[in-house]
């Protein structure tokens, strides 16, 4: 989540949860516990989630302004192609 920090989270299956710890203390044995402190309060409270909002707000709102911007006919759009905002641009 932030490189910088050296500081993320990752959900796993219940049963992986061990070997992931195991992992994660061969890889990293001496984490800081104040941002880890800090990101759990921050995903706890609720800001993490209002934060995934606005993002997926204001990425709608940008697929849609390049969408638009795009001329008519150049893309071949299916509905699982739109929701993904992926495209296919047609051989010339």
């Amino acid at each position: 989540m932030f490189p910088g920090l050296r500081i993320g989270y990752i959900v796993v299956p219940e049963p992986l949860i061990d070997a992931f710890r195991s992992v994660r203390r061969l890889l990293d044995s001496h984490p800081s516990a104040v941002p880890q402190a800090a990101l759990a309060d921050f995903m706890t409270d609720g800001y993490l989630t209002a934060h995934i909002r606005r993002m997926r707000a204001l990425y709608a709102e940008r697929q849609q302004a390049l969408l638009d911007a795009i001329p008519a006919g150049l893309l071949d759009l299916s509905p699982h192609d739109f929701r993904d905002a992926s495209c296919r641009f047609p051989a010339r």
